[in-house]
């Protein structure tokens, strides 16, 4: 959860845990998938592949989404640290 300094709070942690959770589903799919017997091979090599591809995607999101956190945390941090600096220097000029 992150503070802006417009009082709004963006958070990202919902979003990862969601994309997480859609990735174990992929997986649990794959697994359900590879189990079924009347499926003949090639369809289910197929189901597989899109499936392995769709996991693959979600945890390069879920990365994607992890560093865009850390960079905006930091930039919040900076800015709500140059707001505070700038607020003291208001106040002793005044």
């Amino acid at each position: 959860m992150i503070e802006r300094s417009t009082g709004k709070e963006f958070d990202l942690g919902n979003i990862k845990d969601r994309i997480n959770e859609c990735a174990s589903k992929c997986s649990f799919m794959g697994q359900a998938v590879s189990s079924i017997e009347e499926t003949n091979d090639k369809e289910r090599f197929g189901a597989m592949l899109i499936l392995e591809d769709l996991e693959a995607s979600l945890l390069n999101l879920y990365d994607d989404l992890d560093s865009i956190d850390i960079k905006l945390k930091t930039y919040f941090e900076k800015t709500n640290q140059k707001e505070a600096k700038n607020a003291r220097c208001n106040k002793s000029t005044n």
